[in-house]
């Protein structure tokens, strides 16, 4: 779709707030905290670090590092963090770039943070150009994906035993969420998502009272996605 000259639009990005999470942008102030998150022992091999250990100077430059968009995943009721989503390796001649999302350990098997990966797609195809987002999960963590992958996203590669975790050798998968796949996505259910009909937040994320968080849209239990890119639950 093509704007026309002098069309007023608004160009402040997509939606980043969501009913029980938004997103904000990662500062400086911030690389403790996602230190913490990156090395805690649920997520230092499942993330992308694969359980390589960094020095928080070495870990703030793996950060940025070839990374273009990153985003804090933040409480509604309290604005404090609880994951990290990013792009990264962008290729903007072919309109590509990879997606990684990491949550708190506490946050992993609950339903309602993972409004803010759907937020994150959001943003990135309606900011920038892409045709294709991509997610490299590694065997260890292709279970924890399957309905995301089966909702939305198709495996496009798989390099085999290329991987090496718990002891022994794991695929690498690449899978790919299109711009037309999100656009159908967000043309029939996007309204579930920004009501939190989707994702229901536990009351105490909306008005301070205690509720068991809602279930995973994805499955018949309790979510367990957390790592685009390499955690448990994770994607990648």
């Amino acid at each position: 779709m093509t704007g026309r000259v002098g069309e007023n639009v608004d160009l402040r990005g997509a939606r980043r707030q969501g009913k029980g999470v938004f997103l904000r942008p990662v500062t400086d102030a911030d690389m403790s905290y996602l230190f913490f998150v990156g090395t805690s022992e649920e997520n230092l091999v499942r993330w992308r670090l694969r359980g390589r250990t960094t020095s928080p100077q070495g870990f703030q430059q793996f950060l940025w590092s070839n990374t273009d968009v990153q985003m804090l995943i933040c409480r509604q009721d309290s604005s404090d963090p609880i994951g990290h989503v990013c792009s990264y390796q962008t290729d903007e001649i072919s309109g590509t770039s990879k997606v990684a999302v990491v949550l708190e350990p506490q946050f992993q098997r609950q339903a309602w943070p993972l409004e803010g990966l759907y937020l994150f797609l959001e943003y990135l195809f309606s900011t920038f150009p892409f045709r294709k987002l991509y997610f490299e999960v590694p065997g260890y963590n292709i279970g924890e994906f399957e309905k995301f992958l089966e909702r939305h996203a198709a495996e496009e590669g798989r390099l085999q035993d290329a991987v090496f975790g718990g002891g022994r050798y794991w695929d690498l998968v690449t899978l790919t969420l299109t711009r037309n796949e999100w656009d159908r996505f967000v043309s029939s259910s996007w309204g579930r998502v920004v009501s939190g009909a989707m994702f229901i937040p536990p009351r105490h994320v909306l008005n301070g009272r205690a509720e068991t968080a809602g279930e995973d849209p994805m499955s018949s239990r309790p979510a367990a996605v957390s790592a685009v890119t390499g955690t448990r639950p994770a994607v990648s």
